[in-house]
């Protein structure tokens, strides 16, 4: 969603965390924090190897409105 640029989308702080709003098309996207200059995985988000990207990402779904 940000084309892996890691200044594209940076984090605030938000009540004690870390958060960003990023507006996603339906699907299935593959993700990754950059801390320190390195690529860090969600822990709170499955994590799975993406055949697009290569190495392991993490990945949330966006679903369609009304869709099972």
């Amino acid at each position: 969603f940000n084309r892996w640029d890691p200044a594209a989308t940076p984090l605030a702080p938000a009540g004690g965390a870390w958060a960003a709003e990023v507006a996603l098309a339906p699907g299935r996207h593959a993700y990754a924090f950059v801390v320190d200059g390195r690529r860090v995985l969600d822990p709170a988000a499955p994590a799975e190897r993406d055949a697009d990207f290569g190495g392991r990402h993490s990945v949330t779904v966006v679903g369609v409105a009304g869709a099972p």
